[in-house]
């Protein structure tokens, strides 16, 4: 299926995805005149209200059911879109190109593109799996083994092709080759709940459950830890990174659900307000794109920015 992704990107498709355009959405900074806009282009996927549940299948071939992780193929070409029991696969402008579905897909929740590999995390079979042209494989099912997780969440490479992937409960940073190999263990039980993972040059950015961010070098010394304040409910569950010190967190519990702006240096904005939004990318272009999944709303939405994202972030 790798293959038919590759010569699909020279092709039309005649099956698309029903889009959903709304009205600009705004968000004024107030401590000056700049204006910060995030206009929702159009939205894909969108699947039927009721959520898939483990053993029913009925929702539509093209649709989502409950979307988190999302990936996108080197050249942003090719979106890939964790759901129930299956990766659905679309083009950038939302039409639909096919589902990867196998017995290891279950409840993916992660997801990344190296070269020619997938790599997804399943919550509910606790392991780590490789999808290639040829094969697929995972690592064992639960356990704190070198090739075990407990509850294995997002995940990320580096540019030699390693794997990080953040195992919440037990509370660590799993460190695979790409022959997916166990390398190390980051943490080793001491990190606060770790949601996700995304490596910036040489750093390694681990955003914790517990409202902090860590840093780490690549041979895994920490060196910053970042504890936002605590007057903040909101949960985070994915984050990406904009610049070398500037990133995009989203939220999924709390009293609201917000896409967020977090610099290096302490200082945090709430965004805009975003329905249970999930998987998030940012994608620097000449007008900025934000990718989020919404998890209830069963799509996947597609912004553009003007402004500074980080002009009006203030102090934790």
């Amino acid at each position: 299926f790798i293959n038919f992704l590759k010569n699909f990107q020279n092709k039309t498709t005649a099956l698309s995805c029903s889009r959903m355009f709304t009205k600009n959405l705004i968000y004024e900074a107030e401590s000056d005149q700049e204006e910060v806009e995030i206009k929702r282009n159009y939205s894909f996927g969108r699947g039927e209200k009721q959520r898939c549940w483990f053993g029913k299948k009925s929702f539509s071939k093209h649709t989502l059911a409950a979307p988190t992780g999302i990936a996108i193929q080197s050249g942003k070409t090719i979106v890939y879109v964790c759901d129930q029991y299956r990766i659905q696969v679309y083009t950038m402008d939302g039409d639909f190109i096919t589902s990867i579905t196998h017995e290891y897909i279950i409840s993916p929740w992660g997801i990344a593109v190296e070269s020619d590999a997938i790599l997804v995390t399943d919550t509910q079979l606790c392991a780590l799996i490789m999808i290639t042209d040829y094969r697929v494989i995972k690592t064992s099912g639960p356990g704190v083994g070198k090739l075990e997780f407990i509850s294995p969440r997002g995940l990320d490479c580096d540019k030699n092709g390693n794997i990080y992937v953040a195992d919440t409960t037990a509370k660590r940073i799993r460190v695979f080759t790409s022959q997916l190999e166990f390398s190390k263990t980051l943490g080793k039980g001491k990190l606060g709940n770790p949601v996700d993972v995304t490596v910036v040059r040489n750093s390694i950015i681990i955003l914790l459950q517990d409202k902090s961010v860590s840093v780490y070098s690549l041979t895994g010394v920490r060196q910053k830890e970042i504890y936002i304040n605590q007057k903040w409910k909101e949960e985070f569950s994915f984050i990406t990174c904009v610049n070398p010190n500037s990133f995009l967190l989203s939220t999924h519990s709390g009293p609201g659900h917000y896409l967020v702006s977090l610099n290096l240096n302490g200082k945090i904005c709430k965004i805009r307000t975003l329905p249970l939004c999930h998987g998030i990318l940012y994608l620097p272009q000449d007008q900025s794109l934000i990718v989020v999944s919404h998890y209830l709303e069963h799509k996947v939405s597609v912004f553009t920015v003007t402004g500074n994202l980080f002009r009006n972030n203030r102090k934790l």
